[in-house]
């Protein structure tokens, strides 16, 4: 019969890039929201798109949308990598204690 065995260690290591990757993610939120299309402001800023207002309109209602789907991502890889770092802990307190009922068996 074969055995299952879970490194707690490679979990960890994994729960750690995955936390790191959300960060990463969440990083490019605020260039995305401050980078939005210009509809000609003229006032130093935003001067593209002053022609084309509806369109301009457009770009920046996508932007936003992606702005608000990088949040979800980010949240949900860090979520994820905290869930895989709690069952590391978890294993690692499970096979202790099991451990500690052997040795106290034996």
């Amino acid at each position: 019969m074969a055995t299952l065995d879970v490194s707690a260690a490679d979990l960890t290591t994994l729960s750690n890039a995955m936390k790191e990757s959300g960060n990463a993610i969440g990083g490019q939120i605020d260039p995305v929201r401050k980078n939005l299309w210009g509809m000609g402001t003229h006032n130093g800023q935003r001067e593209s798109g002053k022609n084309y207002p509806k369109q301009g309109e457009d770009a920046n209602a996508a932007l936003e949308r992606v702005a608000f789907w990088l949040t979800h991502w980010s949240t949900a890889v860090k979520a994820t990598g905290s869930a895989l770092g709690q069952s590391a802990d978890a294993y690692v307190y499970t096979d202790a204690v099991n451990a500690k009922k052997v040795n106290e068996l034996s």
